[in-house]
């Protein structure tokens, strides 16, 4: 009877280690994926700055050749 109580504490003893092991791969991909969605939007968001200080430079490079252009028109 002691072996098959020591066995099934053995068994149990596993499978808490098994539950453990899951749940830290669990909370280590869940982790992960966060991060990896965090530095994508920064990254977007990022890039989506750049193109808009770009198109505002443009645009007031542009206006000011059409203002030029237009001051050298008789």
């Amino acid at each position: 009877m002691y072996m098959v109580i020591q066995y099934q504490s053995v068994k149990n003893r596993e499978w808490w280690w098994l539950v453990v092991v899951v749940v830290v791969v669990v909370v280590v991909v869940v982790v992960v994926v966060v991060v990896i969605v965090i530095v994508v939007v920064v990254a977007v968001l990022v890039v989506v700055e750049v193109v808009v200080v770009v198109e505002v430079v443009a645009v007031e490079a542009a206006a000011a050749v059409v203002a030029k252009f237009i001051s050298w028109w008789p």
